[in-house]
This record gives structure tokens, sequence and C-alpha cells, in this order.
């Protein structure tokens, strides 16, 4: 799978961008004029975390932040799902198509919608297990900020880019083993699944403990 077209609107110093980019891209500019927005914009379409005061338009949380990104070479990246149910709903989806769009929005509460083609429309509601799924497809974001030390870099901990990219050489070894991926199908089924019965249970709790957790002084 490969990024074909990059849509941003109203992400911090970016009103309106569109983008669609090659193989291989350079971008150039002067400091303070949106180069690392934009991929921490890419990045808030991975993870959709971050403060929306911060990240919204001039920060004018009135502003409908979105971050669309279109894909090539969905059927490739439909084989890379594990759970074989959920791989199943997501070629069902695509309907032979090859390529996707997919966009994270900040009023779905930041969750990714797939485009129905058939509908015309976004479809947060996508089918269950999608999240998890597409990020089977995705290939890793990997970046090293400018800001970022290189004794930092170099480092092997979880959370360095050395200690990330080594997790996904180690992720690729390990799915090649029949018995990882049994395990995976089988945790997928158990707390991926929205009718499993451990994850109704935990939901249920989260429901019950949400008003006196949020309701603390």
């Amino acid at each position: 799978m490969r990024i074909t077209k990059l849509t941003i609107k109203n992400f911090r110093s970016i009103e309106s961008a569109d983008i669609v980019p090659a193989d291989f891209n350079v971008f150039v500019g002067q400091n303070n004029h949106g180069k690392t927005n934009l991929f921490e914009a890419i990045e808030w379409f991975y993870n959709g975390t971050g403060d929306m005061k911060q990240i919204c338009y001039l920060q004018d949380t009135n502003k409908e932040v979105s971050v669309e990104l279109e894909f090539s070479g969905i059927q490739a990246g439909i084989e890379a799902v594990k759970n074989p149910k959920t791989k199943e709903s997501f070629r069902k989806f695509a309907d032979g198509r090859d390529v996707i769009r997919v966009i994270r929005q900040k009023k779905d509460g930041g969750s990714r919608a797939l485009w129905d083609e058939s509908k015309g429309e976004w479809t947060a509601k996508n089918f269950a297990g999608f999240d998890r799924a597409f990020n089977d497809c995705l290939p890793r974001l990997e970046s090293v900020a400018t800001t970022t030390r290189l004794v930092d870099v170099s480092k092997f901990s979880k959370k360095t880019p050395i200690g990330e990219m080594l997790s996904g050489v180690l992720t690729a070894i390990m799915e090649k083993s029949e018995t990882y991926r049994q395990f995976r199908d089988k945790f997928d089924e158990v707390f991926g699944s929205e009718t499993s019965d451990v994850r109704v249970e935990l939901k249920r709790i989260a429901r019950k403990l949400q008003l006196p957790m949020t309701s603390q002084p």
C-alpha cells in the first residue's frame, strides 16, 4: 500500500492542503511554514492523539479538523489482515477496488471513517474490527524530528525510532510463525470482536465507572 493523495483541513497552521505525492518526495520551505505540521497531520491520522485545542487551525475549536488519505494497493494490504472474518469483511467492502479513501475527523471523536463508493458518503461505523484490520494494512509510520537528539534516536528502548524499527523487524519475523498467527486470531476473537463476552463485559464495567470517575473533584 502507498499514499496516493493527502487532504488536510484546519490542522494546526494548515487551513487547507491537497497533496498528490510521488514515490519519493522532498518538502522544502522556510522555517515555521508548515512542513512539520504536514507530517504531524499524517501522524494524527495514524494515532488520533493530541490536544484538539492545539491541533485545530489557529486554535479555533469550532473548525472542523480532518485528515484524509487515499491509498492504492489496498488488495495487497487486505492480505495482511490477520483475522480471517475481518479480512473477508474488508474484502467485501473494497468490492474489488484497489484504491480506498480513509478520513479521520474531529467531529466523530477522532475515529476513522471509510468512503463508501456505493452510498457516496463517509461511513464512521465501517465494519466490526475495521480499525485493527486497517492498522494491519498500513505501512509503519517512521519519522525522526529535527528537535530529537542523535543520542536519543540511537537508544534501544521501546519508544525510540531505533526501538520501533527493530520492533517492526521482529513483528515481520513472528508473522511467519503459524503458532503466532493462531494466537493473534484467537486474541482478536476474544478482545477485538464487538460481540465477544470479554469486550461486552469490559464495556459494561466502563459505563458503570464512567459517572463516578468523571464526577470526582
